[in-house]
Formats: C-alpha cells, sequence, structure tokens
C-alpha cells in the first residue's frame, strides 16, 4: 500500500485555515402578530436589512429596505389574512386582521 501512495507526497501540501468564531445570527422576533399593519422587530445591529411581504400564492406585495436605527415597519393596511413577511434572509408567518 505504501507504494501506491508514495505518489501522493508530492501533491501533500501543509494548509491551515480558520473559521474563526462562527456566531449563529440572533434570529429575528416580530409583534405583534396578529396584527393590524404595524409590524416591530428587534433589529440587528448590522446595516440596512431588506424586507419583502408576499401573500400565500407567492406574489410579491410590497418591498423595501429597514434602515440600521429602525425597528418597526407599517404595512399600511393590506387585507386580512395571512402573509409572510421576509425580513433579511428570515421568513416569518404574519397575520394580518
Amino acid at each position: 500500500i505504501s507504494r501506491r501512495t508514495d505518489f501522493l507526497a508530492d501533491w501533500v501540501c501543509n494548509i491551515q485555515t480558520s473559521t474563526g468564531s462562527l456566531v449563529p445570527p440572533t434570529p429575528l422576533r416580530i409583534g405583534p402578530n396578529p396584527s393590524e399593519g404595524r409590524v416591530f422587530f428587534n433589529a440587528p445591529s448590522a446595516g440596512k436589512m431588506p424586507w419583502r411581504l408576499y401573500d400565500l400564492s407567492g406574489r410579491l406585495l410590497q418591498f423595501g429596505t429597514v434602515e440600521p436605527d429602525e425597528s418597526e415597519l407599517n404595512l399600511g393596511r393590506p387585507a386580512g389574512g395571512m402573509y409572510v413577511l421576509w425580513l433579511g434572509a428570515q421568513a416569518h408567518k404574519l397575520v394580518i386582521r
């Protein structure tokens, strides 16, 4: 077996990598849920964050960007029902009364 693997000695190199500290992102929480159109959330401290509101058929209804110092979305008065609200890369079920 050693003869079969001797050729690997020319191809092996010593590479060291580091992933650093992998800290999972803090999950965003939204409320109140059900809502009447105003939604509050715990804002992350990192920059602007895109948001999108979809109905259950997957149709994009509204979208925008949340500024770093904001922690509220005013969605107006969409028809009562269930929606999917994406904040950044996290999806949330949202009920509008």
